[in-house]
């Protein structure tokens, strides 16, 4: 079912919402006019005519009346994603080691420094990743 706003039951006293002037009261309804709600908005500035769809002026595609106050729900910044790189060297020792382990180091030297006795290689790697942009500005 479409949301859509009907004022054919307004009554004088009711108070209506404005999106562009806020609030307001019928003060009149008018059977004789193709604007016949007549509302006075709390802002001032005389009477305002609208349509029984909400309608301010003929070439409104939207209405901008309506019974209460509308809502907007802000949705949060979408995040932005960069791409990093990781580069390195990773000391590769055999299966059946007892160290188990690999040791990533920014250049080769440094994993040289490391190795154990029993390493079988060393491997430069790199690969991508992607991480949520922390910059705001």
């Amino acid at each position: 079912m479409a949301n859509t706003t009907d004022f054919s039951s307004a009554r004088v006293g009711d108070r209506v919402w404005e999106v562009r002037w806020g609030w307001g009261t019928v003060v009149s309804i008018k059977t004789d006019n193709s604007y016949p709600v007549n509302v006075e908005l709390d802002i001032g500035g005389g009477e305002f005519n609208f349509t029984f769809d909400g309608k301010f002026e003929s070439t409104d595609l939207h209405p901008s009346l309506f019974w209460d106050k509308i809502l907007f729900v802000v949705p949060p910044r979408p995040k932005r994603m960069v791409k990093k790189t990781l580069e390195g060297w990773v000391n590769v020792y055999p299966e059946d080691s007892p160290l188990k382990t690999f040791h990533f180091v920014k250049d080769r030297p440094h994993a040289d420094g490391l190795a154990e006795q029993t390493r079988i290689a060393c491997v430069h790697v790199t690969g991508e990743y992607e991480v949520e942009d922390r910059d705001d500005s």
